[in-house]
């Protein structure tokens, strides 16, 4: 009795232990929450003019300038989400200025070393940014990526990336081929992505 009596503490303050663990992390992830909202919300206060800049010049002949202060890291994760909104939204010439300004603001470099990380998550989500701004350097170790990948959803993450940093049909045609292997009932998908890309494909779609 004096045994179960003592197994059954010892189980209650296991379970106490892992929810003040909990309760823990919770806490942190809220603040944490918190404190980037609040970062976010200075972001925007603080960019507000230069982000009327950026769209007010985007048709302009001068390339667009960068910041006149140093952003922190969350100022730059800030700008490279709005950096990417605008790349989807325009294309053509005002695109190629944002992709320069990527450039200028060291966001292209940031993304290809953190491309060379050995931890999965951080790699995916330099490959999904290197899509966003068309990084053509990224191509090769794009590929290599895709041929490497499994069959989920975050296969076509990096697949997309090819297609919208391709700059050659050969690009695209292996992009292709890695997907056809990996699975061959996604036409439409492939369709869609190689609409994203700035390549005429156009003979492609025969093949």
């Amino acid at each position: 009795m004096y045994t179960n009596l003592h197994t059954a503490i010892q189980a209650l303050y296991i379970i106490l232990a892992f929810n003040l663990v909990c309760v823990a992390i919770i806490y942190a992830i809220k603040l944490r929450s918190i404190r980037r909202r609040k970062l976010n919300d200075r972001f925007k206060t603080k960019f507000k003019d230069y982000l009327t800049y950026l769209q007010a010049n985007l048709d302009g002949m001068e390339p667009l300038r960068v910041p006149p202060w140093t952003m922190n890291p969350v100022e730059r994760e800030a700008m490279q989400e709005k950096l990417n909104d605008m790349m989807e939204i325009f294309s053509g010439e005002q695109r190629h200025k944002l992709v320069q300004l990527c450039v200028d603001l060291g966001l292209v470099q940031h993304h290809l070393t953190r491309f060379n990380s050995r931890i999965y998550r951080v790699k995916l989500d330099a490959a999904y940014h290197l899509g966003c701004m068309r990084v053509k350097e990224a191509v090769p170790a794009l590929l290599d990526m895709l041929k490497e990948h499994p069959l989920n959803s975050a296969l076509f993450v990096v697949a997309r990336a090819v297609a919208k940093c391709a700059r050659s049909q050969q690009e695209l045609e292996a992009m292709v081929q890695i997907l056809l292997q990996h699975n061959k009932n996604c036409y439409e998908l492939i369709v869609d992505m190689i609409a994203d890309s700035e390549v005429d494909a156009g003979s492609m779609y025969t093949g």
